[in-house]
């Protein structure tokens, strides 16, 4: 299977045959971490139905984004 994500975009752990996700990854963003690039990252991926994601045990900053 031939893959279009650039290199160092993350990839679904496990698909199934009929392309729904099986498996997850999960993210610890640190503290110092461009936060607007990761969340710009993470919504470009599901707008392009390369991914979906899910927001858990979020801060403050994180939800300002």
């Amino acid at each position: 299977m031939t893959s279009s994500l650039s290199e160092g975009e993350p990839t679904p752990a496990s698909t199934s045959p009929h392309g729904s996700r099986e498996a997850g990854i999960e993210l610890d963003i640190g503290p110092d971490a461009d936060r607007a690039a990761v969340k710009r990252l993470l919504q470009a991926g599901e707008a392009s139905d390369r991914w979906g994601y899910e927001e858990s045990d979020v801060d403050v900053a994180w939800a300002a984004q």
